[in-house]
C-alpha cells in the first residue's frame, strides 16, 4: 500500500512538472487584442498646415474589434471621427486606413483576410512589415502612429476644404 501511494505521489509530482515546463504560448486573448494598448483619450495640439495655426484638440480612441479603432478628434478648428487598423511594429503602433478608405486612399484593394495571421505561431495580427509588404505599393504614404513609450499619438488628417487640400496634424498625450 505505501508503494502505490508513493508511486501515485512520484506520478502526480512529474504530471505537475511536466506541464510547468511546457513550451507554451504566454500571450493571452487580452494580450492579442492590440485595441486595448491605444484606447483612451489624447489631448495634444493640431497645426493646420495652410496657416500653421496651432490649436488645441482632443482625440478619442475607442475600440472596433481587436485591431481596429475609431478615432474622434475634436477642437475648435477639427471634428472628425475616422476608423483605422492597427499594426505592431516594436514600440509604436502603426495605423492605415481600413476598408473603402483604403481602397479610396490608395486606389487598391486590402489582400484578403489581410489582417489575420496564422494562430498556431502565437502571433494573431499581421505586424507592420507584412502589412506594407502584402497591402501596399511603394508610393502608399501613412499618416500616423501610437508611441506606446511616450503614450502619444500622431495623426496627420488630410482634408479639403474651397483651397484644395488641407492638412492638419494632431499630436497628443494619452490623459
Amino acid at each position: 500500500m505505501k508503494k502505490t501511494i508513493n508511486v501515485l505521489g512520484f506520478a502526480i509530482l512529474f504530471m505537475v512538472f511536466a506541464m510547468a515546463s511546457c513550451n507554451k504560448n504566454t500571450d493571452t486573448p487580452e494580450d492579442n487584442n492590440i485595441a486595448n494598448k491605444v484606447t483612451g483619450v489624447y489631448d495634444g495640439n493640431l497645426i493646420i498646415s495652410s496657416s500653421n495655426s496651432v490649436t488645441f484638440a482632443t482625440s478619442n480612441i475607442s475600440r472596433i474589434n481587436d485591431y481596429t479603432i475609431q478615432v474622434h478628434c475634436f477642437g475648435d478648428s477639427i471634428d472628425t471621427t475616422i476608423f483605422l487598423e492597427l499594426y505592431p511594429n516594436g514600440n509604436q503602433m502603426m495605423v492605415c486606413s481600413n476598408d473603402t478608405s483604403f481602397f479610396n486612399e490608395y486606389g487598391h484593394e486590402h489582400y484578403q483576410n489581410h489582417h489575420m495571421m496564422n494562430s498556431s505561431s502565437g502571433n494573431y495580427y499581421m505586424n507592420w512589415g507584412q502589412h506594407l509588404e502584402t497591402d501596399h505599393q511603394a508610393n502608399d504614404i501613412h499618416h500616423g502612429y501610437f508611441d506606446l513609450t511616450q503614450h502619444q499619438f500622431k495623426y496627420d488628417f488630410e482634408m479639403e476644404n474651397s483651397s484644395g487640400n488641407l492638412s492638419k496634424q494632431f499630436a497628443g498625450t494619452r490623459k
